[in-house]
Order: structure tokens, then sequence, then C-alpha cells
């Protein structure tokens, strides 16, 4: 996040491009979800073809929530952190094998000279005129197009291959094939998380700059974290 700084949002054009900076990256959260709930589907048909439906329901075992009163200690959740810091860390280091600048990746197309405004948020008054899926539909197409070309880059790094013993059609090799189509999905499900968690961040750090606005703007004395002055 070394790029997002308060002194590349002042005044009103400042703000119009956070505004649209966070508008985009809300619909690429979206559009990544959605890719990878569809993956999820494609990942459970996979492993019933493979495993049959029998052998899945026994690898996935739920368990009842059961709410415990006092509350738990904070076990879990350091479990969780050490667990997300790790991912990042994983991240990272892939970022560093392929060479892959998140930042450029993921603002690229809505940075892109196309002639539009990056801003795509409508005035209320416009909510209602027909232009308004057109405007959404350039959103949701730049944020596929991020999705997309974020997975094609990291997909190398998630990638595991099957190996194949057997020589000509066997039920080996039948079932080595299923294998490897379920490993395939696996690391497309996978290679999206990373542009997922940037712009997670982005959005984060974008925001806390327009809460120590609003302080600022609201509060008598200056913000102690305050960085620049709006």
């Amino acid at each position: 996040m070394k790029s997002v700084t308060p002194d590349a949002y002042i005044g009103t054009s400042g703000f119009m491009k956070m505004a649209g900076e966070i508008d985009f990256l809300m619909t690429v959260l979206k559009t990544g979800y959605a890719e990878q709930e569809d993956l999820l589907r494609q990942i459970d048909a996979a492993a019933k073809d493979l495993y049959g439906p029998f052998n899945v329901a026994s690898i996935i075992k739920l368990t009842p929530v059961q709410k415990a009163w006092p509350p738990e200690s904070a076990e879990q959740l350091k479990k969780f952190n050490n667990f997300e810091r790790s991912l990042l860390n994983r991240f990272e280091l892939i970022d560093r094998n392929l060479k892959i600048d998140r930042r450029n990746l993921l603002m690229k197309p809505a940075a892109a000279p196309t002639g539009k405004p990056v801003m795509r948020l409508m005035p209320i008054r416009n909510l209602n005129q027909v232009n308004q899926p057109a405007v959404a539909a350039v959103g949701k197409s730049d944020a596929k197009q991020t999705i997309d070309l974020g997975m094609q880059k990291y997909e190398p790094g998630f990638r595991t291959v099957v190996p194949v013993d057997k020589v000509g059609i066997s039920h080996g090799l039948i079932n080595a094939m299923k294998k490897q189509k379920l490993e395939e999905l696996i690391g497309k499900f996978k290679a999206i998380s990373p542009t997922l968690s940037y712009a997670e961040g982005r959005i984060s750090f974008l925001l806390s700059i327009v809460e120590d606005s609003i302080s600022k703007v609201q509060g008598s004395n200056g913000c102690s974290c305050e960085q620049k002055t709006f």
C-alpha cells in the first residue's frame, strides 16, 4: 500500500478519484467472489465425479456452532492472524517469483486512458435514466478483466501437476486426468485470492483516509494520525 497516500486525493477532483477507485474495487470484489463461487461449484462436481458423493460427504464434517459463555480465549483469533499472515507472505513470495506488481495489475484497467472518467458513480437524479446499466456494465467489464488477468498471472504459482505412472487408457490414467482437472480448478480458485486480498487492503486504506478527513473537519484540534492537510 505504499502508493496509497492522502496527497493523491486532494480537493474535489481527488475526492471523485477516491470514490471512483472505491467503487471499482468493490466491483472487483463482487466479481471475484462470484467467480470463486462458480469455481467452487465446479470443484464440487469434479470431486464428486472422482470420489463419489458419499466420500465427499464424509470428508466434509460439519459441526454445529455452540455459543459458549464466558467467551473463549483469544487463541482462535491468534490462530487466524497467524494463518492470514502466512497467506499474505505466500502471496508476496508468488509476487516476487512471478515478478508481479499487484498495484499496477489491479488499478491499470481503472486508470487506462480510455477517454472516460474513472468515476462511475451517478448523481441521484440520474439513477432512473436509461444509461445507468451501460455505466454499470463498463465497471463490471473492467472488473472482470482485472480478475481474469490476475488469475492468468497467478495461476502458475498455484499449479499442481498430478503424476501419471501408467501408460495407455486405464483406470489409473482416467483417475489421474480427473485429479488433474480438479487441481486445475483449485488452482484457479486460489489464483483469484491475491487480487481480492489487495483490493480489500486498498479499500481499507482509502476508507481510513476518509475517516481521518472527517475527524479533521468535525474536530476542533488536529488529528494525531493526520498525514496531509485536506
